[in-house]
């Protein structure tokens, strides 16, 4: 009777969050005049925990999909898709950027301006999925 009630208590114990431990900075959007999509999004990701971390996605309210890509070694394509996950080690960054690595995200909900925000959920395995708010900022995306 008592491991009945110990695993019923269990059983309706709220979920503990883990968040990664993730240092976010510079979470942007560039905007481009015109641009109506896709859009390309930087951030840079600091491993601040004691094991490695592995980003393996993202999602959004706001955007249909988004891909991870990275600049072409082909001289036919200028992005190839960047394969995930991406290892972050402790006391390393992971940089998406105009020259680099970069999310892009596509079929937005409405119309980005300067100065707009939206909401990107990152995911890292073995965590809670990361909110992050992005700012829509005048950035050269190339």
């Amino acid at each position: 009777m008592r491991i009945l009630l110990l695993v019923a208590l269990l059983a309706v114990q709220p979920a503990v969050a883990r968040t990664p431990p993730v240092q976010v900075e510079d979470a942007t959007i560039a905007w481009v005049p015109g641009l109506v999509m896709p859009h390309a999004a930087f951030v840079r990701l600091t491993n601040t925990g004691e094991r490695s971390l592995r980003l393996t996605g993202a999602r959004s309210d706001d955007f249909a999909r988004i891909e991870f890509q990275r600049p072409s070694q082909s001289a036919f394509t200028m992005w190839d898709p960047l394969s995930l996950p991406r290892l972050i080690e402790p006391d390393r960054t992971l940089t998406f950027g105009p020259d680099g690595p970069r999310m892009m995200l596509f079929v937005q909900s409405g119309r980005l301006e300067p100065g707009d925000t939206a909401d990107i959920q990152l995911e890292f395995q073995g965590f809670d999925p990361l909110p992050v708010t992005f700012t829509v900022r005048k950035v050269s995306p190339y």
